[in-house]
């Protein structure tokens, strides 16, 4: 792997992380507090449970877990290591976009079309691109091509990668640890690909692991990003009509 495609993998998650927000933002404005909280209730246990999940792969003790709180819900742990700690404050940045591939899988059962953009760590421009044509064949696919009963699963689809995609983005207490955690991994994968340590083991190898874990996330975060843009189309729209 070389420095510009792992520093545009970053450049992806972060891209992320602010459609997450445009997400929740437009959310509070469209809907009032109860019914926005209500809304994202679905997200909010994605959420939580990904912190939950990553802290037990750690061995990390759990003490509180909520879910249906004013401001959200939360997961209360033990305090460990930056690394430790930093992997569960990310954890839902790759669970959410997780759960909406498994949303994908389901709801495809119930004959609903989605396409995969071509999100690429070499070219933003045909990137974005790739996103919205992506989108716009998604609602013409089951709204006009496959108008009927697919439709309906297609607005519960909606919905639910909606309330998911507003729950990507680390909350206000997660934030420090993950930007930590981000940075990280950030000055970590660059010193492997600097410094090369499996081309030791093996000339031909570089930086194997690396490039599998990038290529593995790269795939979570362009579903993350695609269904956080499929909602926000719509989301916008009633915003817009709202003022």
């Amino acid at each position: 792997m070389d420095t510009w495609s792992f520093v545009a993998f970053f450049v992806w998650m972060v891209i992320l992380i602010v459609f997450s927000f445009m997400v929740d933002y437009l959310l509070a404005r469209v809907f009032s507090q109860g019914a926005h909280r209500y809304f994202v209730g679905v997200g909010v246990i994605v959420h939580e449970m990904s912190h939950y999940i990553v802290a037990k792969l750690t061995l990390t003790t759990v003490t509180e877990v909520k879910f249906f709180e004013e401001s959200g819900g939360h997961v209360t742990h033990e305090k460990r290591g930056p690394f430790v700690t930093s992997a569960i404050s990310m954890a839902p940045l790759f669970g959410c976009s997780l759960f909406i591939l498994f949303l994908v899988w389901l709801f495809s059962h119930a004959q609903v079309v989605f396409y995969y953009p071509s999100i690429s760590t070499s070219n933003f421009l045909d990137s974005f691109v790739s996103i919205i044509t992506t989108t716009g064949d998604i609602f013409y696919a089951n709204i006009v091509t496959h108008f009927g009963v697919a439709t309906v699963f297609f607005l519960i689809f909606l919905y639910l990668v909606g309330s998911t995609a507003a729950c990507i983005a680390p909350s206000g207490v997660d934030l420090k640890h993950a930007l930590i955690g981000l940075v990280l991994l950030f000055v970590t994968g660059l010193v492997a690909i600097y410094v090369k340590p499996m081309s030791y083991l093996k000339d031909s190898w570089t930086t194997p692991i690396l490039d599998w874990v990038v290529e593995h996330m790269m795939g979570a975060l362009g579903v993350g990003i695609i269904g956080a843009v499929v909602f926000l189309i719509p989301l916008g729209l009633v915003f817009m009509l709202k003022k």
